[in-house]
């Protein structure tokens, strides 16, 4: 069961995937080009890092590969954006995490930058979000933008939240409540990538709204 729900879990990415495939010629919006993008270099990253954990090789490198990706993602939300202050918060924390790498290992698991990063892009998307609800209003579930910062702001406070709750969980020696753990952590993401995928059926060619 914990082997079915976490294959379930790794391979929901893929959902959106193929919704992005099948909707691409109608993407119009640069960032939700650039979040499929993202999709598509981090679901290969997340892939090896799959096969290497299930042979009990190390995979820290890549998903530290993945946490600066993200940070590359939300600084080209940023300068699409033109948010220029949130943008040199953001290289100000890609320099961070980049020394913090440097001065211990691409090896090793930073759990600090792991916590900053994504509790810096969950208030960024909260941000984000309700700008995009002030200038759209009506429309607002017509909004690709608006699915996509949903899934986002949620990704950045599930992350932490997931992470914080693994760490706990760990220390107890209980079957039941590492299953939960799994259950909620599948659920989550699978709720979060079939956003991503509502966002995609959004666009439309030359679309009006964000």
């Amino acid at each position: 069961m914990h082997s079915i729900l976490s294959n379930l879990t790794a391979f929901s990415i893929f959902i959106p995937i193929i919704i992005g495939v099948i909707q691409l010629k109608r993407f119009s919006d640069k960032i939700i080009k650039a979040f499929f993008a993202y999709l598509l270099v981090i679901s290969v990253f997340e892939s090896i890092a799959a096969y290497l954990s299930h042979h009990s090789i190390n995979n820290h490198i890549y998903y530290n590969v993945i946490d600066l990706i993200s940070i590359i993602l939300l600084l080209v939300i940023s300068r699409i954006e033109r948010d220029n202050a949130i943008s040199a918060g953001i290289l100000v924390l890609l320099v961070f995490v980049l020394f913090n790498l440097f001065t211990k290992s691409f090896y090793v698991f930073s759990s600090l930058n792991y916590i900053v990063i994504y509790t810096f892009q969950s208030f960024y998307m909260a941000f984000k979000l309700i700008r995009l609800i002030e200038v759209v209003e009506d429309s607002i579930l017509k909004s690709s933008r608006f699915w996509l910062f949903i899934g986002m702001l949620l990704y950045g406070f599930s992350t932490v939240s997931v992470y914080i709750l693994f760490e706990y969980v760990s220390k107890w020696n209980n079957e039941r409540i590492s299953a939960y753990y799994i259950i909620y952590n599948c659920i989550i993401n699978i709720g979060i990538y079939l956003l991503y995928s509502k966002s995609f059926l959004c666009q439309r060619k030359n679309s009006t709204y964000y």
